[in-house]
């Protein structure tokens, strides 16, 4: 990554500021995956939970994490590429599947009345929500939304620059603006709008009055549920924890790759195993400890902290 600043720096990136800018980016990629993995694991918790009517704990999160974990060093230990690639096709595939499931049950009456008039207006806003500073109750909902998601990204820029520098390669700018820019931008879009217009039709219909006031993770499975019944339903639910798992692993492995790329000075070639688990198995550890000490809040917190030195950087 200390290439980046290559104009800046000059030759004295070959030596220790090199290496610090090296090491901000590498703690910057462990706290925004250790924040993508807080969540995976917390939605794998909710979902283990309703499937298997068992009550939640830790232990449930924390075998979630080992879980994903595992699959995400299987994942970057096999041949170059394949395993990644895999997880990432097989949960790309499962996400359409799902989407075509939210689309189909909110029906396009309720899809174009509330979810094409919402997208219109996240369009229309985003200027102004960029630059605002409420003050009362809005700035609490910034704080903890807005500016926690700024900062979640510049903590995964590191990780996100390589990863779409090195499967962008060889490809035309438009492609690039199209695959990087637009694209996850639409699907994201989509996948709200019909999502939540499935929500909203099963709440106004009050098979689930207080859907909105349930804990985020468990949210969609008890919309999965509502949507197809007792066994269709249980189907869902278990194809929403498949993605949730094989997203998370790929995301985590994705990040095992950058990590290793720069911690051996941007080398593309395949990795020693015993670097690649070892980053797996530190990163998994720190995310565990944060986890036991104070939860999703932690992992936000220390994410923040990690984000500045980037912000600086950028």
């Amino acid at each position: 990554l200390r290439s980046a600043v290559a104009p800046l720096l000059g030759r004295r990136l070959q030596g220790v500021w090199g290496h610090i800018i090296d090491i901000f980016a590498i703690v910057a990629i462990i706290a925004a995956i250790a924040t993508t993995m807080s969540f995976g694991v917390q939605g794998i918790a909710a979902g283990l939970t309703q499937l298997t009517d068992t009550a939640g704990s830790l232990r449930i999160e924390l075998l979630g994490l080992a879980l994903c974990t595992t699959c995400a060093t299987m994942a970057v230990l096999g041949r170059v590429g394949v395993g990644v690639k895999w997880l990432s096709n097989t949960g790309t595939a499962l996400f359409f599947a799902m989407l075509v499931v939210f689309a189909a049950s909110s029906g396009s009456d309720l899809l174009i009345r509330l979810g094409l008039p919402a997208a219109a207006a996240y369009f229309v806003e985003l200027p102004r929500l960029a630059v605002m500073a409420p003050q009362g109750g809005g700035a609490v909902w910034q704080t903890e939304w807005s500016v926690f998601y700024w900062t979640w990204w510049l903590a995964f820029a590191p990780f996100a620059s390589l990863f779409v520098a090195r499967i962008s390669r060889g490809r035309t700018v438009r492609e690039f603006i199209a695959g990087v820019v637009l694209a996850p931008t639409g699907l994201c879009i989509a996948w709200f709008a019909s999502a939540g217009s499935a929500a909203f039709g099963i709440e106004m219909a009050e098979f689930l009055p207080h859907l909105g006031a349930m804990p985020p993770a468990e949210q969609l499975f008890a919309t999965l549920s509502a949507l197809g019944g007792d066994v269709m339903g249980t189907l869902l639910g278990w194809a929403a924890l498949t993605l949730i798992i094989l997203l998370t692993s790929a995301t985590f492995a994705c990040g095992i790759l950058a990590i290793t790329t720069i911690a051996a000075a941007g080398c593309d070639r395949a990795k020693p195993a015993k670097h690649v688990v070892l980053w797996a198995s530190v990163t998994a550890l720190i995310i565990a400890s944060l986890l036991i000490a104070g939860g999703t809040a932690a992992v936000r917190d220390i994410m923040v902290i990690s984000a500045l030195p980037m912000s600086v950087l950028l």
